[in-house]
């Protein structure tokens, strides 16, 4: 959390923000850092009945972002990987998520559940992770190609930090007048 504390500082006009969870945003918008990032209040506004938002650290070396949509409905990032191949990895962040089949594994996030779903590892490797928290779902797929080892998505995983909703509200309320995620 202290990590999103200069985050929060940094913001500048966020009422000007405040309504663009409304229409879509994909050229201009960045994916939503947990330091120094205004995006992470439009993600919030996104899923605006999530306990939990989420934020992303610097990705490992070989990633790059290839799309990052935020509206109404949720967050889509797509990234690619110089390793795993073109959208390789696809982050949606959403008000629900069906888990389904997947299988309960420890979660690294306080009130997160966490799942795992397997779908292929030969020949190439495909996976589902999923978060969910009251009001909300962090689901990611994994499809690498061919011979690509699954370690990679541990890797990009470990990029995922979760924020109370509320601490981030008290934030942006210490730091503007009387605004709410």
């Amino acid at each position: 959390m202290s990590r999103l504390r200069p985050m929060v500082g940094s913001l500048l006009g966020v009422a000007g923000v405040a309504g663009l969870a409304a229409c879509a945003i994909k050229e201009t918008i960045e994916a939503p850092a947990c330091e120094g990032d205004t995006s992470v209040i439009i993600v919030a506004q996104s899923v605006p009945g999530a306990s939990k938002v989420m934020c992303l650290d610097p990705l490992p070396r070989g990633w790059e972002y290839e799309e990052v949509k935020i509206d109404e409905s949720g967050t889509r990032i797509e990234l690619d990987s110089d390793r795993a191949g073109s959208a390789s990895a696809i982050m949606h962040y959403t008000a629900t998520c069906d888990t389904g089949d997947a299988l309960s594994t420890p979660s690294e996030f306080p009130g997160v559940l966490r799942y795992e779903r397997i779908r292929a590892v030969a020949p190439a490797f495909v996976a589902d992770r999923y978060y969910t928290f009251e009001g909300g779902c962090l689901w990611w797929r994994f499809e690498f190609d061919p011979e690509v080892p699954s370690g990679l998505s541990v890797e990009l995983g470990g990029i995922v930090q979760m924020a109370d909703r509320e601490v981030l509200s008290d934030n942006v309320r210490e730091t503007f007048v009387d605004e709410e995620l």
